[in-house]
Parts: structure tokens; C-alpha cells; sequence
């Protein structure tokens, strides 16, 4: 199965995208060393869409506060929603 595969992708029939996955594989990651509970990893993936950076910014300050923090993923939600201009309801 693998020859066919790779004919199709060098003939440009197909196209591999990893890059996004990547990505959110990464940040996961991320968030579970800054220990951010599991039931909480899709809500701030979630509040995160479109403020990679933010949410990059808020786990570096998480690692930072060498364990001040307590909450981790309220205290990153917190960040994102501050990062987000209001919308008007």
C-alpha cells in the first residue's frame, strides 16, 4: 500500500498536509507539560482558534510562574478572552 501512495504524491495527484496537524499536536503537548487537565485541553483548543500566538504567550508565562499558578487552563482562557476584541452583542 505504501508504493501506490507515494507514486500518487510524486506524480502530484496527491498532496500531504501535515503542518496543521502538527500544530495542534504541538500546542497539545504544550499544554499537558504546563499540566493542563485533559477534560480541559479541547475548551482552551477551542477559545485558542486564531490566537496561536496568545496562547503561546500565556503557556510560556504559566511556565514561567514555576508553579504559582494553580489553575493553568483558567488562567490561560483568562488570557485568550482578554486577547480577543469585545464583539458586539
Amino acid at each position: 500500500t505504501f508504493r501506490p501512495i507515494m507514486t500518487l504524491i510524486i506524480w502530484g495527484r496527491l498532496t500531504v498536509r501535515r503542518q496543521a496537524a502538527d500544530t495542534s499536536e504541538e500546542l497539545r503537548q504544550m499544554l499537558r507539560q504546563v499540566k493542563v487537565p485533559s477534560y480541559d485541553l479541547e475548551r482552551v483548543l477551542e477559545a485558542a482558534q486564531g490566537q496561536e500566538r496568545a496562547l503561546r504567550e500565556a503557556i510560556d508565562e504559566v511556565r514561567r510562574s514555576k508553579g504559582k499558578i494553580n489553575m493553568p487552563a483558567r488562567y490561560i482562557l483568562s488570557k485568550l478572552r482578554k486577547a480577543v476584541p469585545a464583539k458586539a452583542s
